[in-house]
C-alpha cells in the first residue's frame, strides 16, 4: 500500500475525516488529463480532468477512483454549497467511504503496477501561476466521512484559506488563523506516512489543527518547516481525546506568540489527557518568546512519551525540548534530550504534579539564563517527578544554578539510581554543578555525581532544604568557592547517609550560614576527620576508596548503571575498608536501600556490609557478564552471554521496582515470549554462571496497548501464532492494498497458516471487539 504523500502542504477542511486501509470497491472509475469516456471499466474509457469533480462528489461508499498522473483543479463549487462570491470558493469534495488513488501513468491494470514520479495532483492554482492570493481558499474538502474513506498517493497544493469564518482554515500554504495544512473538527483521523510541510498558520497549528477530534492517531507522518503565530508549529491540539503520535518527526518547525504560557514549536496539545508521543524524533523546532521548543504539554491528565528523541530545539523561555505544564501522572521514559537551550530548563521544563522520568537521557542541553535558575538539563517547577534510571551527562547554564537538574519542587521530588556526570554552572558565582535543591523534602537515593562543576558553591550537589542523601557517590566534582562534593545551605535536618565522596575539590562539604546546626552526617566516608560546629557527625571512615577502575566509569560496555561500572569497590563487601557499618534501624525511617544504581540486591540492613556508595559489591567484568538483554517490537525478550550459563530467571514488575520471577529457563535458552499482556511491563534477568555466580541484567520496559496482538514469529515461512487478547476480525492485504484473506480471531492464541503466500510483504488488519484496530506488517519468507 502506497503512502499518503502530502508534500509541500494541502489544504484540507475536514469534519469526521479518517485515512486508513482500502475498502473493498463496488465500481472502479479511471480518470486521465485528456480522457472523454464514461469514467468505467478501463483507462480506454478514461474520464477528463472536466469531469473529475462530479466524479468525486458522486461516487458511492465501496466506490474507487483511479487518477492518472497530472494537476487537476477544482471547477465548481463544493458539494452542497450554494456556491461562493469568487471561483476561489471552488473545491473538491470528497464522498464518503470512497477510495482514491494517484500516481498512475494509465496503463496499469494492478496497484502494484504504479512506480515513483509520476505525481498525481489536486491543485488550488486556478489564477495566476504561482501566486498565492488567487489561489482556492480549500483544495479538497469533506463532511460526516466513514472510517473507510482514502487518499492514496495524491499531492494537494496551492490552497490560501485567508478568507473570513471556514474559508480562514485549513489552507495550504498560508492558513489565515487555524490549521495552515490541514483544520480537523470533531473528526476521527487516522494520517498514516504524510508528509506535511512548509505551511503557515497566523493562529495556531501551522502544519495541522485538531479540535474536538476523536480516536487520533498520527503515525509514520513527517513535518517540517511549517509556522504558526500562535501555539503549534507543526500541531496544535485543542481537544479531550488523547493524540497518539507513533514514529512521526519534526524537523524545523517553530511558534511565534508574544508572550505567556504558550509555544510548541512542535507540538502543543491542551485540553484534554492521554496523550502518548511514541518512537518520535524532534530536531531544530523552535519556540520563540514560549515554552517547549519540540512540544508544549498543557493538558489536564497524563502524557506518556517514550522511545522519543528530541535534539538540536529551541524555546525562548522554558523547556528547549519539553515544556510539561499542568498534566498529572505523565511517565517520559528512554527518551533522548540532546542539545536543546532555554533560558530555564534546556532540555525539560516541568511543572505538572506527580509523574515519573526514567531510563533517559539528558545530554548537553543548556539554560542560558544568567542568574537564579538555570536547569541545563532539568528544571522542575513544583511538580515533584519521581526520577529514576536516567543519565544528566554535559548539561551548561550560563549563569543559573542546576546545570545537570534544578529542583524547585514544593514537596517530595525521588532521584534514585541516575547519573550526573560532566554537567557545568558556568558564569558568575552559578551554584550546583550536577543539581541544584531548592524545595521540598525528597530523596537522592544510589546516585552518582562525577565530574560536575560549579562556578560558585556545590560542584556535585547545592542543597537549600530537605532532602535526605543515602548510598551515594561523589567523585572528582569541583567547586569554585566551596563543597566540591556538596554544599549545604540550610537544609532544615538534611541527612547524609552512607555516602561515599572522595577527590572532590577543594573540599567533600561546604556549610552555608543556616546549615550547622541540623547538618547530620551519619556513616558516611569522606577524607576531612574530625566534625562540624554545631552538626551531628558519625561514622565517618575516612578512608580512601579503591575503586575497580576509576578510569572508565561507564566500564567496557559503555553503558552507566550496569555490572561492570568502574565506580564499584574493587574489593569483596566486608573486607574492603569501605562497608557501612551502622547499627540496624540508625537511619530511621529512610531505611536500607534493597538494591544499587545497577540492581543489584543489597544485604539486610542488619547484616551491616552494604557498601558505602552507589554500588554494591565488586564489579563484574564483562567477559563473564550477560552480552545483551532487549526487546524486540513484538515485545520478545532477547538476550546472549559471552560465557556459558548455567539457567537464567525471568523476572517481571509492574512498576519497574518489585519483580517477580516469571520463567526459569535452561543455560541454552537465550529468548522469552511472554504471553501475558498489560500496557507496560519491566523486566529483568538473572544469569545463573557456571562457577555458580550470579548476575542482573539492566531493566528492559515493554510497552503494549491493551488488547494489541502479537504475531510470532515475524518474518513467517509457513505458519505463525497470532495472539488476541479479545476475539474479532482479521484481514489480510498485499503490498499494493488488495484483500487477500478474511480471518475470524479467538481470544488468546490463534495459529495461523500462510501457504500459498508468495515471498514478500503483507498487512495484518485486526478489529477486535473493544473497538481497536491495529495495522501489523509482516514479511513471508
Amino acid at each position: 500500500m502506497k503512502a499518503v504523500p502530502l508534500v509541500y502542504g494541502f489544504a484540507l477542511f475536514i469534519c469526521s475525516f479518517f485515512l486508513c486501509l482500502p475498502s473493498r470497491g463496488q465500481t472502479k472509475y479511471f480518470v486521465t488529463q485528456t480522457g472523454t469516456g464514461a469514467g468505467v471499466g478501463s483507462w480506454a474509457s478514461a474520464a477528463g480532468a472536466a469531469q473529475l469533480q462530479g466524479i468525486l462528489a458522486g461516487a458511492a461508499s465501496g466506490d474507487t477512483i483511479w487518477i492518472a498522473m497530472g494537476v487537476y483543479h477544482p471547477t465548481a463549487y463544493p458539494a452542497g454549497s450554494t456556491g461562493g462570491a469568487t471561483n476561489r470558493d471552488f473545491a473538491f469534495t470528497i464522498a464518503s467511504g470512497v477510495a482514491v488513488y494517484g500516481g498512475f501513468v494509465g496503463t496499469e491494470t494492478f496497484l502494484t503496477d504504479r512506480t515513483a514520479g509520476h505525481t498525481t495532483s489536486f491543485s488550488g492554482d486556478i489564477g495566476t501561476a504561482g501566486y498565492l492570493p488567487d489561489d482556492c481558499y480549500h483544495v479538497l474538502v469533506g463532511t460526516g466521512l466513514a472510517a473507510t474513506t482514502l487518499l492514496d498517493d495524491i499531492k494537494i497544493d496551492s490552497g490560501y484559506a485567508n478568507g473570513t469564518g471556514s474559508i480562514s482554515l485549513g489552507g495550504q500554504a498560508f492558513g489565515r488563523t487555524l490549521g495552515g495544512g490541514i483544520f480537523m473538527i470533531a473528526a476521527e483521523p487516522t494520517l498514516s506516512n504524510c508528509t506535511i510541510a512548509n505551511n503557515q498558520a497566523n493562529g495556531e497549528g501551522g502544519g495541522l489543527y485538531l479540535s474536538n477530534c476523536t480516536a487520533l492517531l498520527i503515525k509514520g507522518c513527517a513535518f517540517s518547516g511549517n509556522t504558526a503565530l500562535s501555539n503549534g508549529g507543526a500541531v496544535s491540539k485543542e481537544t479531550a481525546s488523547p493524540v497518539t503520535f507513533d514514529s512521526c518527526t519534526f524537523t524545523g518547525n517553530w511558534s511565534f506568540v508574544a508572550a505567556g504560557i504558550s509555544g510548541g514549536g512542535g507540538i502543543y496539545s491542551a485540553g484534554g489527557s492521554g496523550d502518548l508521543i511514541e518512537g518520535c524524533l524532534f530536531s531544530a523546532d523552535k519556540a520563540f518568546n514560549a515554552y517547549g521548543g519540540a512540544v508544549f504539554y498543557n493538558g489536564t491528565g497524563a502524557l506518556t512519551m517514550t522511545r522519543t528523541t528530541l535534539t538540536g530545539n529551541t524555546a525562548s523561555s522554558f523547556g528547549g525540548g519539553l515544556a510539561n505544564v499542568g498534566g498529572a501522572g505523565f511517565d517520559i521514559t528512554h527518551c533522548n534530550f540532546s542539545a536543546n537551550t532555554s533560558a530555564w530548563g534546556g532540555g525539560v521544563y516541568s511543572s505538572g504534579t506527580g509523574g515519573t522520568y526514567a531510563w533517559d537521557t539528558l545530554q548537553g542541553n543548556t539554560a542560558t539564563s544568567t542568574n537564579g535558575a538555570g536547569g541545563g538539563g532539568f528544571y522542575n517547577d513544583a511538580a515533584n517527578p519521581v526520577v529514576s534510571h536516567c543519565l544528566f551527562q554535559n548539561n551548561t547554564t550560563g549563569g543559573g544554578n542546576g546545570a545537570g537538574q534544578y529542583d524547585n519542587g514544593a514537596a517530595a521530588p525521588i532521584d534514585s539510581n541516575t547519573v550526573f556526570q560532566s554537567n557545568s554552572a558556568q558564569g558568575n558565582s552559578a551554584n550546583g554543578g550536577g543539581y541544584y535543591h531548592a524545595g521540598g523534602a525528597g530523596l537522592f537515593l544510589n546516585c552518582v555525581f562525577v565530574d560536575n562543576s560549579a562556578s560558585g558553591d556545590g560542584g556535585g550537589y547545592y542543597n537549600n532544604s530537605v532532602q535526605p542523601v543515602e548510598s551515594c557517590t561523589f567523585y572528582h566534582n569541583t567547586a569554585g568557592t566551596t563543597g566540591g562534593g556538596v554544599y549545604d545551605e540550610g537544609g532544615e535536618q538534611a541527612k547524609y547517609y552512607n555516602n561515599m565522596l572522595w577527590g572532590n575539590t577543594p573540599n567533600s562539604f561546604g556549610l552555608g550560614g543556616g546549615s550547622t546546626a541540623q547538618f547530620t552526617l551519619l556513616y558516611n566516608d569522606f577524607p576531612e576527620s574530625g566534625s562540624y560546629a554545631g552538626s551531628t557527625v558519625v561514622g565517618n571512615l575516612a578512608q580512601a576508596p579503591t575503586f575497580y577502575d576509576a578510569s572508565s566509569y561507564a566500564g567496557p560496555d559503555g553503558q552507566w548503571g550496569t555490572i561492570d561500572d568502574g565506580l564499584h569497590l574493587a574489593s569483596p563487601s566486608g573486607t574492603g575498608g569501605t562497608d557501612a557499618v551502622p547499627p540496624a534501624g540508625s537511619f530511621g525511617s529512610v531505611g536500607w536501600p534493597a538494591d544499587d544504581i545497577a540492581d543489584a540486591a543489597r544485604p539486610d540492613a542488619g547484616a551491616n556490609l552494604a557498601d558505602m556508595g552507589a554500588y554494591e559489591g565488586t564489579v563484574i567484568p564483562l567477559a563473564l557478564s550477560l552480552v545483551q538483554f532487549y526487546a524486540d517490537g513484538l515485545g520478545v525478550l532477547h538476550w546472549s552471554v559471552a560465557a556459558p550459563a548455567a539457567s537464567f530467571v525471568l523476572t517481571r514488575s509492574s512498576d519497574g521496582w518489585a519483580f517477580s520471577p516469571v520463567a526459569s529457563l535452561g543455560g541454552s535458552v537465550m529468548s522469552y515470549a511472554d504471553t501475558s499482556v498489560a500496557p507496560v511491563f519491566y523486566y529483568k534477568l538473572e544469569v545463573m554462571l557456571a562457577d555458580g555466580s550470579t548476575q542482573w541484567s539492566g531493566v528492559v520496559m515493554v510497552r503494549r496497548g491493551p488488547g494489541l496482538a502479537q504475531l510470532r514469529p515475524n518474518p513467517v515461512v509457513s505458519s505463525a501464532t497470532l495472539y488476541v487478547s479479545a476475539p474479532g476480525n482479521a484481514n489480510i492485504f498485499d503490498a499494493s492494498g488488495r484483500l487477500l484473506r478474511v480471518l475470524s480471531l479467538a481470544t488468546g492464541n490463534n495459529p495461523l497458516s500462510f501457504a500459498g503466500l508468495a515471498p514478500g510483504t503483507y498487512f495484518l488488519e485486526l478489529d477486535v471487539v473493544n473497538g481497536l484496530r491495529q495495522v501489523i506488517p509482516f514479511v513471508k519468507e
